[in-house]
């Protein structure tokens, strides 16, 4: 889906998309089906679980056939498929913030409808658009992400969704930031603080103006720092 998209020929004839086969675990790691190989999404449905929590099911199961099959997998493994408000918000913020034009067919309905609502208000989709996710937050992994644009003028767009302090990993990213800080009560631009030094690992941490509470984190590159 992601190579159909980037495609400068049939991207543009895409308008909605909808998710299937992949997803982000409660830990914050991505399962997805391989392509290329002999294997149904089916088959490769154990890999969903970790290999050490696979075989105890086999040690403890009674099931006669293939683990994948037995109940005790099926409800672990739909535990795992259901994740937690947090991921499944980060796979919806991907692509809302990557392709804001596009319909996302998502089942369910947006765990943050408020925080949705405040992006959108604070940071116009120009801003966001062609995004990309990038594994920059070292923690916490289970409850943040990052999604950036390294080109010039590096933005990034942070997201913490316990409202706790993480760490961000900008060492190669030298130069100054303004962080424009965002959450459910943002009506308008939002929170502006200047100084984030680039070029190491930052630890991003809500300023007293922000509610506790889910917040985002809108990362921009000074000008002066682009001067020869």
């Amino acid at each position: 889906m992601d190579a159909i998209l980037a495609d400068p020929v049939r991207g543009p004839r895409i308008a909605a998309i909808d998710f299937h086969h992949w997803f982000y675990r409660p830990d914050g790691s991505l399962y997805t089906i391989e392509g290329g190989i002999n294997e149904a999404p089916r088959e490769q449905g154990v890999r969903i679980l970790p290999e050490a929590q696979v075989a105890a099911l086999r040690a403890q199961s009674t099931y006669p056939g293939n683990i994948v099959n037995s109940p005790e997998f099926i409800r672990a493994a739909q535990a795992v498929r259901t994740g937690t408000p947090a991921m499944r918000y980060r796979a919806l913020r991907e692509y809302r913030d990557a392709f804001p034009d596009l319909v996302i067919l998502r089942r369910g309905e947006d765990p943050f409808p408020g925080l949705t609502a405040a992006i959108e208000k604070a940071i116009h989709h120009s801003f966001r658009v062609g995004m990309r996710p990038a594994a920059r937050v070292r923690t916490p992994q289970a409850t943040a992400w990052c999604m950036a644009r390294l080109n010039q003028n590096a933005e990034l767009l942070v997201y913490s969704m316990t409202g706790d302090a993480l760490e961000l990993d900008l060492t190669s990213v030298p130069g100054t930031f303004a962080v424009t800080w965002v959450d459910e009560s943002t009506q308008g631009l939002g929170n502006v603080v200047t100084g984030l030094k680039g070029g190491g690992v930052a630890t991003l941490s809500r300023p007293d103006a922000v509610a506790k509470g889910p917040w985002v984190a809108w990362l921009q590159q000074t000008v002066t720092d682009l001067i020869p």
